[in-house]
C-alpha cells in the first residue's frame, strides 16, 4: 500500500510543478506581448482537494483486492486456486 501511496504523492508533485511552470511561461509569454504587470495566482485549494481524492482512491484501490488476497491461504495463493 505504500508504494501506491508513494506512486500517486509523486506524480500530484511533480504533475504540479510540471504544470506550474508551464502555465508560468506561457503566462508570462501572453504578459510580455500585452505589457501589463505579471502575477502568479496558485489554486491550492484545488491542490489540497486533489491530495485528498487522490489519497483516497489509492487507499480503496489498494484495499479491496488486498482484503480479498488476506482471506486465503498462502499454499491457495502460490497455486493460483480459486476458493
Amino acid at each position: 500500500m505504500y508504494e501506491a501511496f508513494a506512486v500517486v504523492l509523486s506524480a500530484v508533485i511533480l504533475g504540479s510543478a510540471v504544470g506550474v511552470i508551464t502555465a508560468s511561461l506561457v503566462t508570462a509569454q501572453l504578459i510580455l506581448f500585452f505589457q501589463f504587470p505579471f502575477s502568479l495566482s496558485f489554486p491550492y485549494e484545488v491542490l489540497i482537494a486533489m491530495l485528498i481524492m487522490a489519497a483516497g482512491t489509492t487507499y480503496y484501490a489498494v484495499s479491496i483486492p488486498v482484503q480479498s488476497v488476506n482471506e486465503r491461504e498462502v499454499s491457495a495463493i502460490i497455486k493460483g486456486i480459486d476458493v
